[in-house]
């Protein structure tokens, strides 16, 4: 429920659902890639972790490895 909200939420902001894969140039004007997960992280009160996100480099690079290890309780289902 509470993602389903999120992606809404996410949504009446930016005028779209989040996408499954965001491309964004770093500063050097090479692609970096992030998830919807990351796009919905402050609608479920999680920006300190969306903040700590290193969007300058790939989800799967080093800088990022911490964050998307990390285990939230939005993610896990309640049954």
């Amino acid at each position: 429920k509470q993602l389903g909200l999120a992606c809404h939420n996410f949504e009446s902001n930016r005028d779209g659902f989040p996408t499954y894969q965001e491309r964004r140039r770093n500063s050097s004007g090479v692609n970096k890639n992030s998830f919807w997960v990351v796009q919905v992280l402050p609608y479920i009160e999680q920006d300190n972790i969306r903040s700590a996100y290193n969007f300058e480099e790939n989800y799967n690079h080093d800088s990022n490895r911490t964050v998307i290890g990390l285990q939230m309780n939005a993610m896990i289902c309640p049954s």
